[in-house]
């Protein structure tokens, strides 16, 4: 598979058992690596939610105490097998990613400092997603259908997505 986001195919999988074990296990050793900078690690996104369809990429948030030089995380990551992709990165979060030996992303990292928005706003979205069956279904549906046109086009993707997204967040803001 191809290395950014651009030119990647969007696969939509149905829920993997496995996924949330993968998540353990990375976030010991993501806790491992970053050592005493971690103030906490969530499983977020898709591969979150018991029973919903996803990419299959497990997305993790890593909040770190000190944002300043946020570079200095760059080199342990990279020893660990993690990629930045700046094109993905923001003044707020760092984006890292990493593929297996077929050349196929497996585990996204966002890096955010510690009480940022995105933390807040990304947990409550998985919690409202597990708690409600029926909206799960619906996102994993828009998410479906999405794939189908827009496979091809990630910024498609997830400007389609956007609107839920939005929406969601704007019932749980009330």
């Amino acid at each position: 598979m191809m290395k950014d986001d651009e030119t990647r195919e969007i696969v939509i999988a149905s829920y993997d058992p496995r996924w949330p074990q993968l998540y353990i296990g990375e976030a010991l050793r993501l806790s491992s690596v970053l050592g005493e900078q971690v103030a906490s690690i969530h499983h977020v996104g898709g591969t979150s939610v018991h029973g919903m369809c996803a990419r299959p990429v497990i997305d993790i948030l890593v909040e770190v105490r000190d944002f300043e030089g946020i570079e200095r995380y760059h080199p342990p990551m990279r020893a660990y097998g993690y990629m930045p992709l700046a094109e993905a990165s923001t003044k707020t979060v760092h984006v890292f990613f990493r593929e297996n030996e077929e050349g196929i992303r497996t585990h996204k990292i966002l890096l955010v400092r510690e009480g940022d928005d995105d933390v807040r706003h990304l947990v409550l979205l998985r919690n409202f997603l597990a708690e409600n069956p029926e909206e799960a279904k619906e996102y994993c549906a828009l998410k479906e259908e999405l794939a189908r046109r827009y496979g091809d086009d990630p910024e498609k993707y997830e400007q389609g997505k956007a609107d839920y997204i939005v929406r969601i967040q704007e019932k749980l803001d009330e």
